[in-house]
């Protein structure tokens, strides 16, 4: 309980918007009619949902631990025009960089405080995934200044984002919500298939 109260204050003026309100701000950019690409709207659609569930996950443990959630206003993002693919993706990494460094900052409190079963949670449930989502997202911003504005960048997006099977970490993260919530292939389509998405994000949305 002393490493909830302790993290009051952690959160820093970058991250005051969510992570939700954010990549839906970046999905409905992208699909627009003078963007139109759909494909990369749909990633940053998935990861809202994703976002979502962790946020969910923390909530129901700082319940089983008996902790009080405090909510905030949901602020409106600070970016409405997202410029190039480049630019949106190069922004999700920075503001993922900051989430990161405030759950190193709340593991250092559950550190001090020896609260092992807190530690192991942040671990588990969000510093593995994010080490691997960084990854991800570097990797994409890599290959948009790549490939470059203009056809590049349609190409990358069909090429990259079309089959979701081909962006590794977010398909893996949504095949272990399938097992964690005891969902089958059977009612959410094929693997890689906006069959899946839609359905997980049925289950994860609030």
């Amino acid at each position: 309980m002393q490493s909830f109260l302790e993290t009051v204050g952690l959160t820093s003026p970058e991250t005051t918007t969510t992570t939700m309100s954010t990549t839906t701000s970046q999905s409905q950019y992208f699909t627009r009619d003078d963007v139109a690409l759909n494909n990369i709207a749909r990633y940053f659609e998935i990861g809202g949902k994703i976002k979502c569930w962790k946020a969910k996950q923390l909530i129901k443990y700082m319940n089983q631990r008996g902790g009080r959630v405090v909510f905030n206003d949901i602020t409106a993002p600070k970016k409405t025009e997202w410029g190039t693919s480049l630019e949106a993706f190069e922004y999700l990494l920075e503001y993922q960089k900051n989430v990161n460094k405030e759950l190193l900052d709340l593991h250092t409190v559950a550190t001090k405080n020896n609260d092992y079963q807190l530690c192991d949670f942040i671990e588990t449930e969000f510093l593995h995934d994010m080490v691997k989502h960084l990854e991800e997202l570097g990797w994409i911003c890599t290959n948009l200044r790549r490939v470059g504005k203009g056809v590049g960048e349609y190409v990358f997006d069909e090429q990259y984002f079309k089959n979701l099977d081909k962006v590794g970490h977010t398909l893996k993260w949504l095949t272990e919500c399938m097992k964690k919530l005891d969902v089958n292939d059977s009612c959410v389509g094929t693997v890689g298939k906006t069959g899946i998405v839609d359905r997980i994000g049925d289950l994860i949305l609030l």
